[in-house]
């Protein structure tokens, strides 16, 4: 009996040592595994929460977990998504730059095209050339050149021109005489509008070689003036075509008498010579 006894009483012991085992191993996996915590603690910070694979939505841009889709609120360097544009971003942080920026300056702008609003300096437009039709009516000639300075609105002409004046531009009092000039100018011409061509004022000195012609006599000399001009250069398209109405109002600084044997030429008080120039701009 007591033997009996002593058996059941080590059985009873082992298989209870053996629960107590699989308790405390079963604890400890529990304690692990973070026990009894299964469940995130609503309360718990979002770095304590035992639930992470969603991102906080409370936690910074920067600090969530997912990061497939850029963060709206995010910089547009820190959004992770970067193949568009980002539209609020500065043309320069623009991740796509194969068009230009069209509220950027025409100098920033990638065309090739000159702007065509642009005075003639901003453009790279340097020089001109023209010719006065009308100067070749009279058995002459009238061609020159228009070089465009640093200065936006100022441009120096020169010219050379021929022609010989009408019996009806000479007058009553001049009767059988005939007049030649062959004449060389430097202008300059400013123009008030920054844009392209319009109304513009200026100044011109010639040089002439004057031939007065009466019967078989002639009076030869060297005549100089100063002319104020005014004028409008009007571009009917952009091809670089131009047409410039203008007057000038000679005034002579040199010009000695001319006569033939007891005949002497009258000139005019005061002369006004219209014009108009076509010509084409590089």
């Amino acid at each position: 009996m007591t033997a009996r006894r002593s058996r059941r009483g080590r059985t009873a012991s082992s298989a209870g040592g053996s629960r107590r085992t699989r308790r405390a191993a079963l604890a400890a996996l529990l304690a692990a595994a973070g026990a009894p915590t299964a469940l995130a603690d609503p309360d718990a910070s979002p770095a304590a929460r035992g639930t992470t694979t969603l991102a906080d939505p409370d936690a910074s841009p920067a600090a969530r977990s997912p990061t497939t889709l850029a963060d709206p609120d995010a910089s547009p360097a820190a959004r992770a998504s970067t193949t568009f544009a980002d539209p609020d971003a500065s043309p320069a942080a623009r991740a796509s730059t194969t068009f230009a920026d069209p509220d950027a300056s025409p100098a920033a702008r990638g065309t090739t095209f000159a702007d065509p609003d642009a005075s003639p300096a901003a453009r790279g437009t340097t020089i001109d050339a023209s010719l006065d039709p009308q100067f070749f009516a009279l058995a002459g000639w009238s061609v020159g050149v228009g070089l465009w300075t640093s200065l936006p609105q100022l441009r120096i002409t020169a010219k050379t021109f021929s022609l010989r004046f009408p019996k009806l531009f000479l007058g009553d009092a001049n009767d059988g005489w005939s007049v030649r000039h062959y004449a060389a100018a430097v202008g300059a011409h400013y123009f008030l509008s920054l844009h392209h061509g319009g109304l513009f004022a200026g100044a011109q000195v010639t040089a002439q070689d004057a031939i007065y012609r009466r019967g078989d006599g002639s009076a030869k000399h060297i005549e100089v003036a100063a002319a104020p001009t005014i004028g409008y250069q009007w571009f009917p398209s952009s091809l670089g075509l131009f047409i410039t109405p203008y007057i000038e109002v000679p005034v002579f600084l040199v010009r000695p008498d001319a006569a033939v044997a007891d005949h002497k030429f009258h000139y005019a008080r005061f002369l006004v010579s219209p014009s108009v120039s076509i010509g084409w701009q590089h």
